[in-house]
């Protein structure tokens, strides 16, 4: 029983995770996922609060995925 709510919250979270995606015009596999990777550790918000614009603009315009993931890494790393 545990299992199946924890199973229904992952999914209910993904599913408003994509659609949040989509509304901002992220369609690209890899924008999708680091939106949701963003998500996981910010909330499902993150993507409209003015802090996290240097974020956003990695997500939304990184334009390789290498290019995407070391930004992020760099991003990161000023939290550390």
């Amino acid at each position: 029983m545990v299992a199946r709510r924890q199973a229904a919250f992952v999914q209910a979270f993904l599913d408003a995770c994509l659609s949040h995606a989509d509304g901002y015009g992220l369609r690209a596999a890899e924008r999708r996922l680091a939106y949701v990777g963003a998500a996981l550790i910010h909330g499902i918000y993150w993507f409209d609060d003015p802090l996290m614009g240097a974020l956003r603009r990695i997500v939304a315009q990184g334009e390789t995925v290498d290019l995407m993931h070391t930004q992020m890494t760099d991003f990161y790393a000023g939290f550390a």
